[in-house]
């Protein structure tokens, strides 16, 4: 992820936990990127000729777009995650590049057609990221704040009370050491004052769509070591207690579950309620 905080910009994303994103974190629905696609044919009269990736991380969103726009640029500032990122195939139009704290975007003015940013603004030092969107974006071009909430377990009879598990740690274990105000304002959908563009021409928001997984117990407590609430548990806990909660999580999950397997053999849907603005520019 690409967090800018002036001179104290910082990599926050290790070899290990890299990987866990790129094996747990989900891809975007389909219809996400279509309507998101046909809303920049439409503001940019159908340019659809880059489009830059901030914070891609290990790549879901940088990878999603490749079939309709002519080149892709994922950037970061964490070289382990683009490591990652370039560690599966990627479309041959796709090519990542590494920020170092405050570097401009390597694209030209003018040239871009679509930003996006998926679960990472709010690591932005917002004034500069808008700084930087509004260099690049062609006229009518489109920045897009894309997030996802904390996933819900689906399991017929037994949802609610999954549910519940998963909301009882979120909030009440590792719910205050996100930092900053993070969860607060994924939680919000970006909706607060400080990710209003001031460029913006026209702004629409969307809620309906959703990605479906089926994981492993064992791979949902592997998903819960990449949200940063955890790694600020862990960071204040240490290694031990943290591992003690993931543990604990998983243990309650299992119970519910009323299932004879172990965390590795029990396969649970999750659905993943993803939510995005897309703010055109002037045209």
């Amino acid at each position: 992820m690409l967090c800018y905080l002036g001179s104290r910009c910082r990599q926050v994303v290790g070899t290990s936990l890299a990987a866990s994103y790129l094996r747990q974190r989900p891809s975007p629905p389909p219809s996400l990127i279509l309507n998101l696609v046909n809303y920049v044919k439409h503001k940019t009269h159908g340019g659809l000729d880059q489009a830059v990736d901030v914070g891609c991380g290990s790549g879901q969103i940088t990878r999603a777009l490749a079939p309709n726009f002519r080149t892709v640029l994922g950037l970061d500032v964490s070289q382990a995650q683009l490591d990652i990122a370039q560690s599966v195939p990627n479309p041959a139009n796709v090519s990542y590049c590494l920020l170092k704290g405050e570097d401009p975007y390597p694209v030209e003015d003018e040239s871009v057609a679509l930003v996006t940013s998926c679960m990472a603004a709010h690591w932005f030092d917002m004034p500069k990221f808008f700084t930087q969107v509004d260099r690049v974006l062609v006229k009518g071009g489109v920045l897009a704040l894309i997030g996802y909430h904390i996933p819900q377990p689906q399991w017929p009879g037994k949802t609610q009370v999954l549910k519940d598990i998963m909301y009882d740690f979120y909030w009440n274990k590792i719910g205050q050491h996100f930092g900053r105000t993070a969860r607060d304002e994924i939680d919000l959908e970006y909706r607060t004052p400080k990710y209003a563009w001031p460029s913006a021409h026209e702004i629409l928001r969307e809620s309906a769509h959703h990605t479906d997984v089926v994981m492993s117990l064992a791979s949902l407590g592997d998903y819960v070591t990449t949200m940063s609430g955890y790694t600020g548990y862990r960071h204040h806990y240490g290694d031990e207690a943290a591992q003690t909660i993931k543990n604990d999580l998983l243990r309650r999950l299992l119970t519910a579950l009323e299932v004879p397997s172990s965390a590795e053999d029990t396969m649970l849907p999750m659905r993943f309620h993803y939510f995005a603005s897309y703010a055109s520019k002037q045209p």
